[in-house]
C-alpha cells in the first residue's frame, strides 16, 4: 500500500478548506466538486477590503485581568515565559506579558533555566502555563523545578477548559471528566511548591496583592487565577436566554487619560477621537467589570 502526504499537501502555511479539497481530489483522482479558484480569489479579494483587526483576548477573558495584574505587580526588568494556548496574546501590546512561547511545558522548565542561571538584580521571573498544557505537559518541569529548588512564581492560568482548541475539558475540569477532577492547587502542595494560592482574576486587586506577596518571596511559588472562559460562559447564557451586566463609560468623568485602552486593551472598548473619551461598544462587552476596575476616574459603571 503507497502512503501518501507531503507529496499531495503542502508542506507550509494553514490547511485552508482549499487546499484540503485539492489535496483530496488528486487523492482520490476526483474532480473537485467547487470552482476552487474563484472561491480562493474571491476570499482574497473580500481580505483585502477588511480593516486589520489585531489579534487580542476575547472581551472579559479572564487572562487579560491576570496579565495586567502582573504587570502592575512585577518590577520592568522582569522576565516572562509563558506557553502554548490562547493566552499566547497576552504577547501583543498593550499587554506584553509573554517573552517566550517554546512548546507545551517550556514555561515553567525556562523559568527554571532562568533562576538556575541568574535573574540578575531587581530582575523576577514569573511564568504563565494554562490549566490544560499544565496538565499536559507542565507536571514533570514543575517537579523539576521543585526538587532542583528553583526560584520563580508560576501563574496557572485556570480557565476550566481548553479554550483555544473548542472547550475540551481538561483533568482540572469542573465537569465533563468521567472520573474525579484534580485540583491544580492541591498537585502543587503535594510536589512542594513553596507557596500556593488561588485567586479570582476579576479580583484584579486580589489578584495584584498576591502577586506582590509571592514577589517578597523565594522559592518556587504557584498562583491559580482560576475564573471560567468567558466564551464559554457567555455562550452558555445565551442558549439560556440569559443577560449579563454591560458597562458604559461616564463621560462627565472620563479625563481621555486612555488607560483602559494603552494598559488594559479589551476589544469592547473604543475611542471617540472628536469627544476625546472613551466608550463601550455594547455588542461585544461581555460584562466582566475589569475596566471599571481599571479606571482611575472611576468613569466606568454598569450601564443601568
Amino acid at each position: 500500500m503507497k502512503v501518501h502526504g507531503k507529496d499531495l499537501v503542502p508542506r507550509d502555511f494553514e490547511l485552508t478548506p482549499e487546499k484540503v479539497a485539492r489535496s483530496l481530489s488528486a487523492f482520490l483522482k476526483v474532480d473537485l466538486p467547487l470552482n476552487l479558484e474563484d472561491l480562493e480569489k474571491r476570499g482574497k479579494e473580500a481580505s483585502s477590503l477588511a480593516p486589520p483587526v489585531p489579534p487580542t483576548l476575547c472581551p472579559a477573558c479572564p487572562h487579560r485581568n491576570t496579565f495586567y495584574a502582573i504587570r502592575k505587580a512585577a518590577t520592568p526588568r522582569s522576565i516572562f515565559p509563558s506557553d502554548i494556548g490562547c493566552y499566547t496574546l497576552g504577547y501583543f501590546p498593550p499587554l506584553k506579558t509573554v517573552d517566550t512561547t517554546v512548546d507545551m511545558g517550556a514555561s515553567i522548565s525556562i523559568a527554571h533555566g532562568i533562576s538556575i542561571a541568574g535573574k540578575g538584580e531587581g530582575r523576577y521571573v514569573v511564568a504563565t502555563i494554562g490549566d490544560s498544557t499544565f496538565f499536559h505537559t507542565g507536571l514533570p518541569a514543575l517537579a523539576n523545578a521543585v526538587s532542583n529548588g528553583s526560584d520563580f512564581i508560576l501563574v496557572i492560568l485556570d480557565n476550566g477548559t481548553t479554550a483555544m482548541t473548542g472547550h475540551q475539558p481538561n483533568p482540572g475540569s469542573p465537569e465533563g471528566m468521567r472520573g474525579k477532577r484534580i485540583s491544580i492547587e492541591e498537585v502543587a502542595k503535594s510536589m512542594g511548591a513553596d507557596y500556593v494560592e488561588v485567586v479570582d482574576p476579576y479580583d484584579i486587586k486580589a489578584l495584584e496583592n498576591a502577586l506582590k506577596n509571592a514577589l517578597s518571596m523565594r522559592g518556587v511559588r504557584v498562583i491559580v487565577a482560576r475564573r471560567d472562559c468567558a466564551l464559554k460562559v457567555v455562550s452558555e447564557k445565551r442558549r439560556k436566554g440569559e443577560s449579563w451586566d454591560i458597562y458604559r463609560v461616564d463621560e462627565s468623568k472620563c479625563t481621555g487619560c486612555k488607560v483602559c485602552i494603552n494598559a488594559y486593551g479589551c476589544p469592547a472598548i473604543r475611542w471617540d477621537r472628536e469627544k476625546k473619551k472613551a466608550y463601550i461598544d455594547e455588542e461585544m462587552c461581555w460584562g466582566c467589570g475589569g475596566c471599571a476596575q481599571v479606571c482611575p476616574y472611576d468613569a466606568i459603571e454598569v450601564k443601568k
